[in-house]
């Protein structure tokens, strides 16, 4: 069964994605498919499942002022 994982860099700048939110079916299959969006200098790449079981609310925000 797929899992929804957020694939989060370690290091962000400007100009650069911070995190992907991905559907897979684990979080080595989620960090590979998340990997193209990150620079090398970015650190890092890590995955966390998202629990689809938990209360309703807000699964992910990103806010980059610029």
């Amino acid at each position: 069964m797929k899992k929804v994982f957020i694939v989060e860099a370690e290091k962000v700048t400007w100009d650069q994605y911070d995190s992907v939110i991905v559907l897979a079916e684990s979080e080595e299959e989620a960090i590979a498919l998340g990997q193209g969006f990150f620079e090398t200098d970015q650190g890092k790449i890590s995955a966390r499942e998202v629990d689809l079981n938990g209360q309703s609310g807000v699964i992910f925000t990103s806010f980059n002022a610029g």
